[in-house]
């Protein structure tokens, strides 16, 4: 019996030593794929399954409906944390967590409850108004934001936005009972926003929305070369730019300059970002201190205490506070950690308020998880 065994070993390692290799690699191409969601959609109360629900990846370019038989399939998606989004005319918008990881698929049963707020067609016409109006226009300048990009936008479904305003003590608030459909002519995308809050207190504007993208149809070159151009200028001196040149501890080579304020201070507006230095109001940072690597997701953790005055010297802004520093100038409070991947793309955007010239930067300035920027040598 040994010796056969012997012989056995040698007639027939090769063989085993090669299916081990074929099972080797054919693990590690299993692990490299993208993961992939599937699964289908039906209402929640009777299990009738819905056709051409809408499902997405927020903030991503990845999204699809449902077929005939209420059946999806999301394929090649990214890695790590995102939000799940169905919404369907007549029901209400199903948000869910979810982990991406690599080389796993997701099975997903979506159930959609009834809406009780469908607008009907009267109501729409009654929004024709003078006063629909202003009041369009004031929300459209606050959730586009204050760029060259917002020109270019148009929203495209108007009048599913209702109004309510409280004069005296300042207080507007939008709805929408579907997502918005927003086509940004400047950076090339149709987003499809699903906007869960809007409100706007005093000059404070609080929104909470998960957009989808999807690129426009280049017809031509010029078009082509438009959109890049634009793409890289607005991402620039971006919350995306400047937190992909924290988490790679290169923020003098991207042009920015980072300071902690000191304790006490986070809310005085300085004149001078010498002065402010030299009365140690602006503190130095240590990336090591503020940036953690150590998450096994492939993200890392940015968090401090502290106030952050984030100074972009690659453009110029007239509504700097500094006579000696007339920059992009921006504040950030972080009320929790932030997850940020490599390429400086934020899983939890509502974890901390901006203030100055990033908070100008809304949904038209708004790029895909998706898009990477191409540094020219």
């Amino acid at each position: 019996m040994y010796l056969f065994f012997k012989f056995w070993t040698k007639i027939h390692c090769f063989a085993i030593t090669r299916c081990f290799l074929l099972l080797l690699l054919s693990t590690q191409v299993c692990v490299a794929q993208k993961p992939g969601i599937f699964g289908y959609v039906k209402d929640g109360k009777t299990g009738e399954l819905i056709v051409s629900a809408h499902i997405f990846i927020a903030n991503t370019t990845r999204g699809t409906t449902s077929d005939t038989k209420g059946q999806f399939n999301l394929e090649d998606t990214p890695t790590g944390r995102f939000t799940i989004v169905c919404t369907m005319v007549g029901y209400e918008s199903y948000i869910k967590d979810i982990e991406l990881v690599a080389g796993k698929q997701m099975e997903l049963i979506i159930e959609l409850n009834a809406s009780v707020n469908i607008l009907n067609e009267i109501e729409l016409i009654d929004k024709e108004d003078k006063k629909w109006k202003k009041g369009f226009e004031k929300f459209k300048r606050e959730l586009l934001g204050d760029t060259p990009n917002a020109d270019q936008c148009e929203i495209i479904n108007p009048w599913i936005v209702d109004f309510n305003e409280d004069r005296r003590r300042r207080i507007f608030k939008a709805h929408a009972d579907q997502p918005l459909i927003i086509q940004n002519n400047a950076l090339g995308y149709k987003i499809t926003f699903l906007m869960m809050r809007y409100e706007k207190e005093a000059d404070r504007l609080f929104y909470i929305g998960y957009p989808s993208f999807k690129n426009l149809k280049i017809t031509d070159p010029d078009s082509f070369e438009r959109f890049t151009e634009n793409r890289e200028e607005t991402y620039k001196g971006s919350l995306r730019h400047f937190f992909y040149a924290l988490v790679n501890d290169k923020l003098e080579d991207e042009g920015f300059v980072l300071y902690k304020i000191a304790p006490g201070h986070e809310s005085q507006v300085f004149q001078s970002e010498k002065g402010a230095l030299n009365e140690h109001l602006f503190l130095p940072v240590d990336i090591s201190e503020v940036v953690n690597d150590s998450n096994p997701w492939g993200y890392y953790t940015v968090y401090t205490s502290n106030a952050l005055e984030v100074i972009y010297t690659g453009k110029a802004w007239d509504n700097s506070p500094y006579w000696d520093a007339p920059y992009q100038v921006s504040r950030i409070w972080m009320e929790e950690e932030i997850m940020v991947t490599k390429s400086g793309y934020v899983f939890n955007p509502y974890s901390f308020i901006v203030f100055g010239y990033l908070s100008e930067e809304r949904l038209a300035n708004m790029l895909p998880f998706e898009y990477r920027f191409n540094k020219k040598k």
